[in-house]
């Protein structure tokens, strides 16, 4: 062995390399100033021989073997190779030469204010610097990845580019410790990788990457290379038009949502587990169908990387890749690319209260807990079997804050609805006593939760990027929607599930027995200004023995579909943005499952005008919404609602006022929730002019018998309701109708004076003095 290599080597370092746990190789391969001269040294098992050439490859050395081993060195007196000016040619045990970069010889790309920022939790695009990174370095075409793993002994890039050998690319770990990384020439898009990671207690575990933008196709579940840095987007009117929207322009504006499940929305195969569409090919159907029903948004579950169907996505294991079971990365961009060209908003569900146990996730990432909380009365959810985040530490903030702005940035997310957040910020959430630790004061708020919500609710408004921000809060916390600035959480909106559990119940009541529930209809009134509401009819609601929400309804056949359209016509006329669940706008009858499509052929079967009809309704409630911005205008003014009646539950009729931004085109609506006919039905109104039916759930089309108002109605001076003007009108059973009108003031009754009143006695004094005319002759 040259005696300057002997002299050069690190032996603890080489002990290190040959036992798998080398966490610093850039301190023993690669390329070495030595005096005046420089070495060069590789690790290549099953290797014969190895050479050192120029990029050129008019220079050429050959290395010296070390070892049996596969350990390579080149002493050179004088610099030869600068950086990484050169390649290594490696011939192998089965014939088969290599020429290739050495990955050793980059330099680091992750800088001391990254990891600065990092640990600080302010790094919002920590994801162009973690992960997988498809890049050219110094001319070099290869793939740079980088992940956090403080508790780590040593980490691999292991993968199909080099048969999954831990001992063949050991990542470099960082100056301050904590972060592995590695340059791979010639490894490029659509390469399969995972992290191999040497535990403190010598286990070898195999995680995919946190950071990664691609995985398998479930049930296999490594992380692939993607480059998403060049999709062409053609959105950019609809980004123009978001920017500068803020929460207050948000509240005004028209929001009707179609909740979504894209595998089963619609499926190639059925009765396949793996028979689904893809984005690209979903992407013109749902517009077109969204936009025919007139919603202005979709909502999307299950879009982040899950390994288990029946989760619906709520059980996250790579929060940075969209799932492949629909197609790459790209894909999805075209997906929401192409909704945004069709005027529709594409709200994401996002999952930052838990994640799952499976052992590639983010579970015991390094050998011990890293982003679960490591005491597991606050790192675990008993009843759910998962991991809790530990949303105290800085670098988990991180991670979850800038997911939800990579969502926005790299996919042009329009929203993001946060799942479970009770779970959040109750510490015993699910929990029996003795399993949950309380915080410092003795209480069960979840202290370190509810900042990091409020630091995202505040990071996504102070990119003012017209992106919002909606909770699934079930609970009565206070604030929910308040401002930061107002020691509020600083969501934009909250899902009403108050509201959507006492009318649900109040409408699963045969008719009889709701005048004994009426304040189920009446109580959400009482705090509909408390918060900026979406009333949702969501999945949750129709699954797990629940009943879809026709077969919610009682009463027979047809009564069901009278009672369903009641219940849409109430839920739109009720203050709150609006949000359905798929398959509820043709009255489905099964309960909904991730394993198949919807059910269109009801569409087109037997009873296909019943449920054609609640199609037509539904349509033509969000064409109404969108009409008229009474319904929507003024969600968050009580100005915008007035109950005309609410307090007669025997007959168990409401009727209230919409109000817009001006003072035509205002809407009265009468609700019917019995079977009972009402010809003549008498409502008070709020001022004279006309009422002209707009929308009647009775009507033919929607599957009704067609007993309408179909002229307009003049309010007449007679009062009721405690009103002064009232209409006569025709009240069909079980059903809803809207009327329109232009409010004018009354015609106000002339006050009475005391001069007024002798003016009036006086001339009826004079009146009766005045002479009679004599009759005369001729």
């Amino acid at each position: 062995m040259n005696i300057k290599i002997q002299q050069w080597m690190n032996w603890i370092l080489y002990d290190e390399l040959m036992d798998g746990k080398i966490n610093a190789p850039k301190q023993l391969l690669g390329n070495h100033d030595y005096g005046e001269g420089q070495m060069i040294t590789t690790y290549k098992p099953h290797s014969v021989s190895c050479k050192v050439i120029a990029p050129t490859g008019k220079t050429e050395y050959d290395m010296e073997r070390v070892d049996d081993r596969g350990f390579y060195a080149l002493y050179l007196p004088k610099k030869k190779f600068q950086g990484t000016k050169y390649r290594l040619v490696t011939q192998y045990q089965d014939g088969s030469t290599v020429i290739s970069a050495d990955p050793y010889s980059f330099e680091s790309q992750l800088s001391d204010f990254d990891i600065y920022l990092f640990g600080e939790g302010n790094h919002w695009e920590i994801y162009k610097k973690l992960g997988a990174h498809p890049m050219k370095m110094d001319g070099v075409a290869g793939t740079y990845f980088a992940v956090w793993a403080p508790h780590a002994r040593r980490v691999s890039v292991v993968g199909d580019f080099n048969m999954w050998d831990s001992a063949l690319h050991p990542m470099n770990i960082s100056r301050n410790g904590g972060f592995f990384e590695l340059f791979i020439p010639d490894v490029g898009e659509d390469a399969i990788y995972k992290f191999c990671i040497l535990t403190r207690y010598g286990e070898e575990i195999y995680k995919s990457d946190p950071f990664g933008n691609c995985s398998q196709f479930r049930p296999a579940n490594a992380s692939v290379v993607k480059d998403i840095t060049n999709y062409e987007w053609q959105d950019d009117e609809w980004i123009d038009n978001r920017k500068g929207v803020s929460r207050v322009d948000a509240l005004r504006k028209p929001m009707t949502i179609y909740e979504m499940h894209l595998g089963s929305w619609k499926k190639r195969i059925e009765d396949d587990d793996n028979g689904f569409y893809t984005y690209r090919e979903l992407a013109p159907m749902v517009a077109d169908y969204v936009k025919e029903m007139g919603y202005t948004h979709i909502e999307l579950m299950g879009i982040a990387e899950y390994p288990f169907d029946g989760s619906w996505g709520y059980q996250v294991t790579n929060y940075y890749a969209p799932t492949r079971r629909y197609g790459d990365p790209k894909d999805f961009m075209y997906f929401v690319d192409y909704m945004h060209r069709n005027g529709i908003g594409v709200i994401l569900d996002w999952v930052p209260a838990h994640f799952p146990r499976d052992a590639h996730g983010l579970g015991r990432f390094d050998g011990m807990a890293l982003y679960e909380h490591p005491d597991s009365r606050r790192g675990e959810h008993p009843d759910w079997g998962t991991y809790i985040f530990d949303y105290g530490r800085s670098e988990v903030s991180n991670f979850l804050i800038a997911n939800a702005i990579f969502w926005v940035k790299e996919y042009h997310i329009d929203a993001l609805r946060v799942d479970a957040v009770a779970s959040m910020l109750y510490l015993d959430y699910g929990k029996q006593d003795g399993n949950w630790l309380p915080n410092e004061d003795g209480g069960n708020e979840n202290y370190d939760a509810i900042k990091l919500l409020m630091k995202l609710n505040k990071t996504i408004e102070d990119l003012n990027l017209g992106v919002f921000v909606i909770a699934e809060e079930s609970t009565a916390w206070a604030g929910v929607t308040a401002p930061v600035a107002f020691e509020g959480l600083g969501f934009a909106f909250k899902w009403n599930m108050g509201w959507m559990n006492d009318f649900l119940e109040y409408m699963k009541l045969d008719p009889y027995f709701r005048q004994f529930n009426h304040n189920r209809i009446t109580f959400s009134l009482m705090y509909a200004y408390s918060e900026n509401f979406i009333l949702v009819i969501s999945h949750d609601e129709v699954v797990h023995l629940k009943c879809s929400m026709i077969n919610k309804m009682p009463g027979m056949h047809d009564d069901k579909f009278a009672n369903l359209r009641t219940a849409y016509g109430f839920m739109y006329g009720h203050p709150g943005k609006k949000l359905l669940f798929m398959g509820q706008e043709f009255a489905q009858l099964r309960e909904w499952s991730e394993a198949r499509s919807l059910d269109w052929f009801l569409l087109d079967g037997e009873d296909a005008a019943s449920h054609k009809g609640i199609q037509n309704y539904v349509k033509a409630l969000n064409k109404l919404y969108h009409d008229y911005d009474a319904m929507y205008y003024n969600d968050q003014d009580p100005m915008g609602f007035e109950w005309i009646s609410c307090d007669d539950p025997q007959s168990s009729i409401v009727s209230f006022v919409r109000r817009g931004s001006t003072a035509k085109n205002q809407l009265l609506f009468v609700c019917n929730f019995t079977p009972v006919d009402r010809d003549g039905f008498i409502v008070g109104v709020p001022c004279p002019g006309n009422y002209t039916e707009i929308l009647n759930s009775d009507a033919e089309e929607f599957g009704g018998n067609g007993r309408l108002n179909a002229k307009p109605i003049r309010a007449v001076a007679e009062p009721w309701n405690n009103r002064d003007y009232s209409i006569k009108m025709h009240l069909p059973p079980l059903s809803v109708t809207v009327f329109k009108y232009d409010y004018k003031e009354p015609v106000a009754k002339k006050a009475v004076t005391k001069k007024t009143a002798s003016s009036r006695s006086s001339a009826k004094k004079t009146v009766a003095k005045k002479p009679v005319a004599k009759k005369t002759n001729k």
